[in-house]
């Protein structure tokens, strides 16, 4: 296997090479319910990489190939993945601040994710705005406070993909960054 081979590209060569079917695998694999194989299997296929990482042993066997192979390609398409993200993240990005507060993790995750809490820490920019006004903008709307996650310290401006500064309220700069500021989201769901 070459360096740049992908879990999904080393499991439809290896498959092709040795005539196997999906089903024909799954019981190379070792799986008594093939239902439960094929799911698994084709999880791989489209690029669930938490299952493909349980699965690492049963594909090697069924492969038949070294583990350490199969970790490699499957390491492979995770990076891969990582960037084409990150690749779309950059490409959709909008200047946007992000206030600084006391926590970054807020005191209860619940009521952060049922009152929308997170969000409140965000500075959406009119698109018309100039970027020089981006910092006077951000501070006449700083809250003294945001629930959860406590005294607002100062605002992070993330005015490109790779250029962010942080001031503190008062609009001194406190750091210059060569990548953006991140807010985590709280989010709740029921099953």
């Amino acid at each position: 296997m070459e360096n740049g081979t992908s879990i999904e590209d080393l499991l439809e060569q290896r498959m092709a090479e040795l005539g196997l079917r999906e089903v024909d695998l799954v019981h190379r694999m070792g799986y008594r319910n093939v239902s439960k194989g094929l799911r698994r299997v084709r999880d791989v296929r489209r690029g669930n990489y938490t299952v493909a990482k349980k699965v690492i042993p049963q594909l090697a066997l069924g492969l038949d190939l070294p583990r350490a192979e199969v970790k490699q390609a499957l390491d492979h398409s995770i990076r891969r993945a990582i960037e084409e993200d990150l690749e779309r993240e950059r490409l959709a990005f909008k200047p946007h601040g992000i206030y600084l507060t006391e926590r970054r993790i807020p005191t209860q995750i619940f009521v952060c994710a049922l009152l929308g809490a997170d969000r409140k820490k965000y500075v959406h920019f009119p698109d018309d705005l100039p970027e020089a006004e981006y910092l006077l903008y951000a501070l006449e709307r700083m809250p003294d406070e945001i629930m959860t996650f406590g005294k607002v310290l100062g605002v992070g401006i993330n005015y490109a993909w790779d250029r962010a500064v942080s001031y503190d309220r008062d609009g001194n700069v406190l750091e210059e960054r060569d990548h953006i500021w991140r807010a985590g989201r709280a989010v709740m769901g029921l099953r």
